[in-house]
C-alpha cells in the first residue's frame, strides 16, 4: 500500500457486495426497539449511553448465525422489559460458492429469538452462509501485552494476540506485513517500522522504530499508535465476506491521523470489496472524511424508542450540505431531530 493521498475514493456499490443491509432489534440490551440500515462503510454517532455498543454487539449476536451463543438472548433482555427478545437481520449480495448447490444472489433474512426452553433459535434464509463477523473493543494493555505465539495468531476482541498475528503474517504473507507497516507509517508520522521480538521477561511482543529510536516495546507507545496497528491489522486480516465492528475506532488519534485511517480503510476495501466496516465514534473529524449517507445518528427518545437515522435524512440537509462536511453537520444538527423525523414517517391515522 503506497503512502499517497487518496481523494476520498468511492468503494463499490452496496448492490455488488455480500454484507448486512439492515437490522431490527426488540427488547435487546439498551433497546426496546430499533431499526437501522448500513453501507459498506458506516460510522455511528450518538450521545453517551445512546446504545452504540449495544448496536454493534447485537449485529455480532445475530449476524454470526450461531444458535449456541455463549450468552443466551434471555440474559441480554432490555432492562424492565418482559417481552420477547428478537433480533432480525437482512443481508444482500451473493452467498455460497458460485455454481454450487447453495449459491444465491439477492436479499436474505433471518431472525434470532429464544425458544420455549430459553435456548437461541434461528428462523429464515440460509443461516449458515453469512459473512465472518468480528467485534473489536480495543484495549491498549491487551495490545501491548507479550504473547505466547503457540496459542494461535487470532487477534482477540480487545486486541490481544496482535504480536502473534505479526509473527504468523511475517511467516505466511510478507506482502501483507509490508502493507501494515506502510499503512501505520501513513497514519502515525514518525513511525519507521513495526515488527516483533522476544521481550526480556518472556513472550513475544511488538517492537517499534520511532524517529530513529529502534526496538521500542509496545508499552512505550501511545494508545493511538497501538490502536492504529490493531485496526489496520484486523482490516488486512479479513478474508472473504467479512463484517468488522469497531467500538470507538478513532480512540487516541489526532484529527489528521483519523483522516488517514479512513483513507487506509477505504483503500483496503477497494481491494477487498467483500469487506464491510461498521464503527462507532465521537469524532467530528473522522466523520468529515465520510459521505453523509455513511453516517448514522443514534438517539434515544423519552418513550424508550431508539432512532437510527442517516445524516442526510435531516430536514435541513439539502440547505447546508454544500457548506459543511458531515462532521460539522453532526455538530450543528445534534441528535434530537431523529425523533421528529421518525414521527413524520409514521402513517397518519
Amino acid at each position: 500500500m503506497e503512502a499517497k493521498a487518496l481523494d476520498r475514493p468511492k468503494g463499490p456499490s452496496s448492490e455488488e457486495l455480500t454484507m448486512i443491509k439492515s437490522i431490527e432489534f426488540t427488547n435487546y440490551r439498551a433497546f426496546e426497539h430499533i431499526k437501522a440500515t448500513f453501507e459498506p462503510f458506516t460510522v455511528v454517532v450518538g450521545a453517551n449511553a445512546s446504545g452504540k455498543t449495544s448496536l454493534l454487539r447485537g449485529i455480532e449476536e445475530v449476524a454470526t448465525g450461531n444458535e449456541n451463543s455463549s450468552r443466551q438472548l434471555n440474559q441480554l433482555r432490555h432492562q424492565g422489559s418482559k417481552g420477547e427478545v428478537k433480533l432480525s437481520c437482512t443481508f444482500y449480495g451473493s452467498v455460497g460458492e458460485p455454481n454450487g448447490p447453495f449459491h444465491r444472489v439477492g436479499e436474505f433474512s433471518f431472525t434470532k429469538t429464544p425458544d420455549l426452553f430459553g435456548a437461541d433459535k434461528l428462523d429464515g434464509d440460509f443461516p449458515f452462509l453469512f459473512p465472518t463477523v468480528r467485534y473489536l473493543s480495543l484495549q491498549s494493555a491487551a495490545i501491548s501485552k507479550p504473547t505466547d505465539v503457540t496459542q494461535g495468531a487470532q487477534i482477540q476482541v480487545d486486541g490481544g494476540g496482535l504480536a502473534a498475528w505479526l509473527v504468523d503474517t511475517a511467516g505466511r504473507d510478507r506482502d501483507r506485513l509490508a502493507m501494515l507497516q506502510d499503512a501505520v507509517k501513513r497514519v502515525v508520522p514518525g513511525i519507521d517500522n513495526v515488527t516483533y521480538g522476544v521481550y526480556p521477561k518472556g513472550g513475544v511482543g511488538m517492537l517499534f522504530s520511532f524517529r530513529g529510536v529502534e526496538h521500542l516495546s509496545a508499552d512505550k507507545m501511545s494508545e493511538g499508535t497501538l490502536f492504529t496497528v490493531a485496526v489496520i491489522a484486523a482490516v488486512l486480516d479479513a478474508k472473504g465476506p467479512s463484517i468488522l465492528l469497531f467500538d470507538d475506532i478513532e480512540h487516541g488519534l489526532h484529527p489528521r491521523a483519523q483522516r488517514e485511517l479512513v483513507a487506509v480503510i477505504r483503500a483496503v476495501q477497494t481491494s477487498k470489496p467483500e469487506l464491510q466496516v461498521i464503527a462507532t465514534t465521537h469524532s467530528p473529524y473522522l466523520l468529515g472524511e465520510l459521505e453523509p449517507h455513511e453516517v448514522r445518528i443514534l438517539s434515544r427518545a423519552p418513550n424508550g424508542e431508539t432512532e437510527c437515522k442517516r445524516l442526510d435524512e435531516h430536514p435541513d440537509f439539502e440547505r447546508w450540505k454544500n457548506r459543511f462536511d458531515p462532521g460539522e453537520l453532526w455538530s450543528f444538527f445534534g441528535e434530537d431531530w431523529t425523533e421528529a423525523v421518525a414521527e413524520a414517517e409514521q402513517p397518519s391515522a
